[in-house]
């Protein structure tokens, strides 16, 4: 569901996966601009709703420049912050994920720089969702 969610991400601000933004993991080549969408903590599940999902998702956002890195994460923070009720979009013809509700932990942080001295904001989100 991670590549579902990149692509939900990225279609709802035009960017484009695999050189904007990345699922996962960023590659050593990546570009300098990006984001990345990450599951890094486990998220919840319910026994008496086996389909039911609270997935936890981190979104770090590079830049090289300050202003352009913060401006980009509180972009993504804008668009799904309280967002709801859609369908994923299917990747690869796997399963149907619909949101429920996005819900951010916290607004964008910076973070710092990498080893590149590009700078650095992350942002978490709760990501409710079923599989259809």
């Amino acid at each position: 569901m991670i590549k579902e969610i990149t692509q939900f991400v990225a279609n709802k601000l035009t960017l484009t996966i695999g050189t904007d933004i990345y699922t996962g993991h960023r590659p050593l080549d990546s570009n300098d601009n990006c984001h990345c969408v990450m599951i890094r903590t486990p998220g919840e599940s319910f026994h008496e709703l086996p389909k039911f999902y609270n997935i936890s998702v981190q979104i770090l956002t590079r830049n090289a420049v300050y202003m352009d890195c913060h401006n980009a994460a509180w972009a993504i923070y804008e668009v799904l912050q309280g967002y709801n009720r859609e369908n994923l979009p299917v990747v690869e013809s796997g399963p149907a994920y619909e949101i429920f509700t996005i819900t951010a932990i916290g607004v964008p942080a910076y973070i710092g720089q990498d080893d590149t001295l590009r700078f650095e904001y992350s942002a978490n989100y709760i990501f409710r969702m079923n599989k259809i």
